[in-house]
């Protein structure tokens, strides 16, 4: 799975206006939202650098916070991290943050789900030869997280209401009053 130009869009709207990572009501960011271990390491600093107070982030604030630990810098080199760096910061558009964050959080959401063994293959589908790739990835797209989310609960409900009978319902909520007695 490969949105990297996404990121890149988010890592230089980060670094050009830091604050955007204080709107924890609208942006949650997690490093696991980032696949590659560089990606998580280019986070992780800009992070560090506006939790000690920058108001935006240059190059040279990003390759100096790498320069303090040199096998860290010695992998930000190896990574051409100063081009990477460089290219997230002309690239970007605030304007477009939005849109990115977005994108990067939806397929943040498909890792995940690949992570526990979930096939994701039916909300995004990576092999464009297979049947019906084109829709899925269209319909893909055009949702929201939430709207994707809702669709695997919904799943979810479906198959526990067919594992699941009236009995393990009743068991389980006789559980939970006895317990309630025992607190009592």
């Amino acid at each position: 799975m490969n949105n990297q130009k996404d990121i890149m869009q988010v890592f230089g709207c980060l670094m050009k206006q830091p604050s955007l990572l204080s709107q924890t009501d609208k942006y949650k960011f997690y490093v696991d939202d980032f696949s590659s271990r560089f990606e998580r390491k280019v986070f992780s600093s800009i992070l560090y650098l506006w939790q000690h107070g920058a108001e935006s982030i240059s190059e040279v604030d990003i390759v100096n916070y790498f320069s303090n630990i040199q096998s860290e810098y010695d992998y930000f080199e190896e990574q051409n991290g100063l081009e990477y760096i460089t290219d997230c910061i002309e690239l970007s558009d605030i304007l477009s943050f939005d849109y990115y964050y977005e994108r990067v959080k939806k397929f943040s959401l498909l890792s995940q789900l690949r992570k526990i063994g979930y096939n994701t293959d039916k909300i995004y589908n990576e092999n464009n030869l297979s049947e019906n790739s084109e829709e899925i990835n269209k319909d893909f797209e055009q949702k929201t997280i939430k709207e994707i989310v809702d669709e695997l609960n919904n799943e979810l409900i479906k198959i526990s209401e067919k594992c699941l009978s009236e009995d393990s319902n009743k068991t389980s909520d006789a559980a939970k009053g006895a317990q309630e007695l025992i607190d009592g």
